[in-house]
């Protein structure tokens, strides 16, 4: 890996969010959050996962397993906030289609008139470079993992669709990128909300 791309950051925050559905205006919201911190050399530090109690009555349960019986004693999420954004703290967040995991974190700040809480920082979404990995099928996250080798049950977590498993995926795939692609990962760095264009 070239040495000093990533040297005015702490390291990497790969994170991400479970959530009632896909559409935020609609009124979905966040379930469970997790984070996954890597060094500048993507060497892993520390996880950190919680379930959040929604304002709303639980709904895409098939997709994720979680019921409303285990967030109904969870912190809502302007309880985990803080601990989200000092995760984030001069780090470069990272997320699988940053797109979507963002749109509901401002959604859940401005829900709580807490967006001027946001502070720029620093985004890589390893989507972005899907079409780097050759031969598959799709630009999903498994499909990529799936690529590389990497088995979702042998991550801690309850598996596919679990934030904390989804997250330590998501590291494996930017640790891979920065392995051999450490310039295009540099060159691929926005700023949240500044300069960030929401691709789907």
């Amino acid at each position: 890996m070239s040495k000093g791309l990533f040297s005015q950051y702490r390291g990497f925050a790969v994170f991400d969010f479970e959530t009632t559905g896909l559409k935020p205006e609609d009124g979905d919201r966040v379930v469970q959050v997790a984070t996954v911190l890597l060094s500048k050399e993507g060497q892993f530090q520390s996880d950190w996962c919680s379930f959040v109690k929604p304002p709303r009555p639980m709904a895409a349960t098939e997709i994720h397993g979680i019921s409303d019986e285990e967030v109904s004693s969870s912190p809502a999420f302007p309880d985990l906030w803080p601990i989200i954004r000092e995760r984030f703290d001069s780090r470069i967040v990272v997320a699988h289609n940053a797109s979507f995991d963002l749109e509901f974190l401002s959604i859940e700040l401005e829900a709580v008139n807490k967006l001027s809480d946001l502070t720029p920082f620093p985004v890589f979404d390893t989507l972005r470079l899907a079409h780097l990995v050759e031969g598959i099928p799709n630009r999903r996250q498994r499909s990529i993992a799936a690529k590389l080798g990497v088995d979702p049950l042998s991550k801690p977590g309850r598996g596919p669709h679990d934030a904390l498993t989804d997250s330590h995926v998501a590291s494996e795939i930017l640790r891979y990128y920065l392995n051999l692609w450490p310039e295009t990962v540099a060159n691929n760095i926005q700023v949240f909300p500044d300069d960030f264009d929401f691709v789907e």
